[in-house]
């Protein structure tokens, strides 16, 4: 693909889903639409090629700390929150606590940065 000054990559068409973002941008005014949270820093691999590779692995974000941030964020109006990271967001000890909080609580899209190795942590919903 080449790109010229008239292309248009990914990031620039998820800014047309948000026009009202870009006006409030352009009035001065940030409105944040994701927030990427690390809520730990354990990580079930030691990879050669990790950039957290010398992070302190026993840090984790306190759980109602970070509520309290998510429904600060919340009211600043972020629509989305990743689960990211210098550490494998699914061995964060309230991971399923957290899920619902973000998904059914505050009622925003949910994402996750994983290596899936640890997938079977986070409980799964009888269907």
């Amino acid at each position: 693909m080449i790109l010229n000054k008239y292309s248009i990559t990914s990031n620039d068409t998820k800014l047309y889903k948000h026009l009202d973002r870009l006006q409030l941008l352009q009035q001065g005014i940030a409105s944040p639409i994701l927030l990427v949270v690390s809520p730990t820093n354990q990580c079930n691999l030691n990879c050669d090629y990790c950039c957290f590779s010398e992070r302190d692995k026993s840090l984790s974000l306190d759980y109602d700390y970070l509520k309290d941030s998510l429904i600060q964020f919340k009211n600043l109006g972020i629509k989305s929150v990743e689960l990211s990271g210098g550490g494998q967001p699914t061995l964060y000890k309230h991971i399923n606590e957290l899920i619902d909080f973000v998904y059914d609580d505050l009622k925003l899209d949910l994402g996750m940065n994983t290596n899936a190795i640890s997938f079977k942590l986070i409980l799964q919903p009888v269907i």
